[in-house]
């Protein structure tokens, strides 16, 4: 359920583009709404977004503001993860994380239905190279 709405402009909408002193990013729009809600007292602790919003200054933005996120990855960002063979911590792009889930952590996926299919689901936390979080 919506607690706010930022109505996007797109900066060929202004007159000086992305430099205008009026346009605001969907990333200005989306710190706004999670500062707001820190502000006005809303309890959460995660914020959920798509991939598009992974950026390094967002991901620094929310660690800086002590909360979560819940998000896709781009396949081209580096993931810190706790390697279960190597028993040490390694920068694995999203394609490698999923190879090494299906060989050697399968066992600790779990079926979740989406869209009528049953699809398995790992979660884990990892470190964003590039961002303090």
């Amino acid at each position: 359920m919506p607690l706010n709405l930022r109505f996007y402009k797109p900066e060929a909408e202004f007159i000086c583009g992305k430099n205008d002193p009026d346009f605001k990013s969907k990333l200005d729009f989306a710190r706004e709404l999670i500062e707001e809600s820190i502000t006005t007292d809303i309890p959460f602790s995660h914020i959920v977004f798509d991939s598009w919003y992974g950026s390094s200054d967002m991901i620094n933005f929310i660690d800086e503001k002590g909360k979560k996120f819940i998000s896709e990855v781009k396949s081209d960002r580096h993931l810190l993860v706790d390697h279960p063979v190597l028993k040490k911590k390694l920068w694995l792009q999203q394609d490698e994380l999923v190879k090494l889930i299906k060989k050697h952590l399968w066992h600790k996926t779990r079926m979740v239905e989406y869209n009528g299919k049953l699809v398995p689901v790992y979660a884990l936390s990892v470190k964003v190279k590039d961002s303090g979080g």
